[in-house]
């Protein structure tokens, strides 16, 4: 499916019901928090989903291709971690600043990381095995599993 065809109201619906299917699970608190964490196109869905609920604690962001407007970003009520690569040319760094400047006027709380001679995708092991896609890879896991335990469970 291509971005341009994509029911976006949908697709977020989709997320959210993710988190409520995982607290509908035997094992999950009914009022356990859930984090969500978006990659490219997931990325810009997750942000979305962030902005128009409250099913999510918190946020993290993988390099995405799809930038709400601006008051999309408002309703964000918890802290986002994102991870670009310093060498992305799909979500170049221009788009980037003027993300974070939306987050900086509507005073959200966010984390930025970005990975020197990393591109774009560069999670992905098979995109690229530079030994910076590499460091990229291992260095952005440890931010993001410390932030979601940080954020969900305040250890």
């Amino acid at each position: 499916m291509q971005k341009n065809s994509l029911d976006i109201d949908r697709a977020v619906g989709d997320v959210t019901s993710g988190a409520r299917f995982l607290r509908d699970l035997p094992w999950v608190e009914a009022d356990a928090p859930v984090g969500v964490v978006g990659f490219c196109l997931g990325g810009g869905l997750a942000l979305l989903s962030l902005g128009r609920t409250d099913a999510f604690g918190a946020g993290v962001i993988y390099y995405h291709s799809l930038f709400p407007d601006a008051a999309e970003l408002e309703g964000i009520d918890v802290g986002l971690l994102c991870h670009y690569g310093a060498d992305d040319r799909t979500t170049p760094r221009e788009e980037v600043d003027a993300f974070t400047a939306t987050l900086d006027r509507y005073e959200k709380r966010y984390e930025v990381a970005f990975y020197e001679g990393a591109g774009h995708s560069f999670l992905n092991p098979g995109n690229n095995p530079s030994p910076a896609q590499g460091r990229a890879r291992e260095e952005s896991l440890e931010r993001t599993f410390g932030f979601l335990r940080e954020e969900l469970t305040g250890a």
